[in-house]
């Protein structure tokens, strides 16, 4: 069990981005559920849905919706964005540093 721990990859998360600066971290964790709306605090209409491990775009005001299309993020490295609502959906690991995308 204690090899098993140590070799397991660290948790990814979910940075989520306005305007290039990191507004939300979000560990993804297998079996949690839940939704992060942007509008109420940063007046921009876009939310996320994160289930079992994975986050997406969601319910999002825009004229194509291609961030939509984009479905569920789970891996290190992807990412997806809404142009028009100046939102990044960034997944990393843990370990990531900073607060911009710059």
């Amino acid at each position: 069990v204690f090899l098993r721990d140590r070799l397991a990859p660290p948790a990814a998360t979910a940075l989520i981005f306005l305007d290039g600066e990191m507004v939300r971290r979000v560990e993804l964790r297998p079996g949690e559920e839940g939704r992060i709306d942007l509008e109420p605090v940063y007046g921009v209409p876009v939310s996320f849905q994160i289930q079992d491990g994975q986050i997406r775009f969601v319910d999002v005001t825009c004229p194509d919706h291609l961030c939509e299309r984009a479905g569920y993020l789970s891996r290190t490295g992807q990412s997806a964005a809404c142009m028009p609502n100046r939102v990044t959906l960034l997944v990393e690991t843990g370990d990531f540093e900073g607060n911009s995308l710059a």
